[in-house]
């Protein structure tokens, strides 16, 4: 069941890519379920992400992969979206870690739009700690 405003949020790693069709936009594993939604790339300076996996090496171990790392199955996503005969600007947006950073409401306001979801101050802050959805 969806919830009033019809926007439901789903996290995938892009090193679970392989579950998921993107060229037909199907569940793998059920190809009798058609989806329809946006896709949103949240991106960061791959420089940046090898250096956090280094760092955190007691967390992920000391010998991280490029898939599990996610950049590599992140641009296979990306072409496989591009591949498709539609227009991918429709359904693709992006998140850079960095403008966010930078200037959290500006950047929130113009992923929300190109989602067409309305943008709400209450999505600056949330309580800290677990979550029932967690």
């Amino acid at each position: 069941r969806l919830p009033e405003n019809g926007v439901v949020f789903c996290k995938h790693m892009a090193k679970h890519s392989f579950l998921y069709d993107f060229q037909e936009e199907f569940f793998a594993d059920d190809l009798n379920i058609k989806l329809i939604h946006k896709h949103l790339f949240l991106i960061r300076d791959p420089v940046a992400v090898l250096s956090s996996w280094g760092a955190s090496d007691s967390v992920h171990g000391s010998s991280a992969t490029p898939d599990e790392v996610g950049i590599v199955p992140m641009l296979s996503i990306f072409s496989a979206l591009c591949s498709r005969p539609h227009r991918v600007r429709s359904i693709v947006s992006f998140l850079d870690s960095d403008e966010l950073v930078k200037d959290p409401e500006r950047t929130l306001g113009s992923v929300c739009e190109d989602l067409g979801i309305p943008y709400k101050e209450s999505m600056m802050s949330w309580p800290s700690g677990p979550h029932a959805c967690d």
